[in-house]
């Protein structure tokens, strides 16, 4: 199955791993700093996280998912029919979206000084923010609606890479961010 994966998949899997490589450096750096467990564990399942969009992406998974799905409309005789669920799954998926983004950032505004800095704090919510976005996309990925289809795909920049690489990038950085606030907090 790996001598099948193309040049992107294989890049987009190096890209994963150093979220991972990113994620685990927070997750070190919070435990040996201290910080709150809830904490560390919340970096340490983003590095997990990753890590299985690696495995995702080498092994064609999201697609075997979607072709599975698709097989099993058309066993039914309910594949030209599969816009019946499609737009309620899309549109439920949105809401469950946003209302973990809104408990999320009401969480992340009720912030208060203490043991962690708040902008550490901030850092940690806002790669959960991003590494729910990447949910998110695979979900949408995944309930193939046409019409969301040709958002993500359609014109010579994908949508879907901008959101892949964005929220990984994020990830990544919020992760490094936290660290160095973190080490940089308590050494001073």
């Amino acid at each position: 199955m790996l001598l099948d994966v193309s040049l992107l998949n294989w890049l987009g899997a190096g890209l994963y791993l150093f979220v991972v490589i990113m994620c685990g450096a927070a997750w070190r750096v919070s435990v040996q700093r201290g910080m709150r467990v809830s904490q560390a564990r919340a970096w340490r399942l983003m590095a997990v996280f990753f890590g299985l969009l690696i495995a995702s992406r080498l092994l064609g998974l999201e697609d075997m998912l979607r072709d599975v799905m698709r097989d099993l409309l058309r066993s039914q005789g309910a594949y030209e029919g599969r816009s019946f669920w499609q737009l309620p799954a899309v549109i439920a998926l949105l809401a469950i979206a946003a209302i973990t983004v809104g408990l999320m950032a009401r969480q992340g505004f009720r912030a208060k000084s203490g043991a962690v800095s708040v902008s550490a704090y901030r850092m940690l919510l806002t790669a959960q923010l991003s590494a729910f976005a990447m949910l998110l996309l695979i979900g949408l990925r995944i309930i193939s609606l046409h019409s969301v289809d040709a958002l993500l795909y359609g014109g010579p920049i994908k949508l879907n890479w901008i959101m892949d690489i964005g929220a990984s990038l994020l990830v990544a950085g919020c992760a490094a961010r936290y660290a160095t606030i973190v080490t940089g907090q308590q050494s001073s």
